[in-house]
């Protein structure tokens, strides 16, 4: 996604530039066919945080018929959704698609932050200098 994202940053601060924002937070979007002829919008996706809800600004292709809005069964279509910058990934959030509800993020959250945390240790043993052996009498 790194890769998808650096390679439209000008693109990307373009169209958050004519909306007035500087900082967007940009998502990346797959869709996955399972039924022939299968329709989506990605301009259909909300993100809630903090009991805000945020809808993209604009969508930037990945995917070469990405913008035909149909995906084929075993198919899968990829872009990039621009938001608004409040978006907070910090902050527990629920998106929806429809009728479909994902609030899979609070645990991912927690995973991330015992990563963190495990990390945080394990650069804290290797910082410490080792006690000298005891010296013999």
């Amino acid at each position: 996604m790194h890769a998808n994202v650096e390679s439209r940053a000008q693109q990307i601060r373009q169209r958050a530039s004519i909306r007035g924002e500087r900082n967007p937070s940009v998502w990346f979007v797959r869709f996955y066919g399972l039924a022939p002829d299968a329709r989506y919008d990605p301009t259909d996706v909300t993100v809630s945080v903090g009991g805000r809800d945020f809808r993209p600004f604009d969508v930037l292709p990945i995917s070469g018929d990405f913008a035909t809005h149909v995906v084929q069964p075993r198919e899968t279509q990829t872009g990039l959704l621009l938001f608004d910058g409040a978006v907070d990934v910090t902050q527990p959030i629920v998106v929806r698609m429809g009728a479909e509800q994902n609030t899979d993020w609070d645990s991912i959250l927690r995973r991330i932050d015992a990563e963190r945390a495990a990390v945080l240790a394990r650069a804290s043993a290797k910082s410490t200098p080792p006690k000298p052996p005891p010296t013999a009498r």
